[in-house]
């Protein structure tokens, strides 16, 4: 069979079966596409009387 026709319970037994440790790290890597796409603000905004 070809990997990628298996389904998500398939594919977490077959990496269990060899390594039973296994964490699923899905989540850190939805999480880390979400800060990736979201517009990040490096502006700083000072007050002006700080500049005199």
């Amino acid at each position: 069979k070809v990997v990628s026709r298996f389904t998500r319970m398939q594919k977490e037994r077959m990496v269990r079966s060899c390594n039973p440790d296994w964490i699923d790290l899905t989540i850190g890597l939805d999480f880390e596409n979400i800060i990736m796409h979201q517009k990040l603000s490096t502006q700083v905004v000072l007050p002006l009387s700080i500049l005199s």
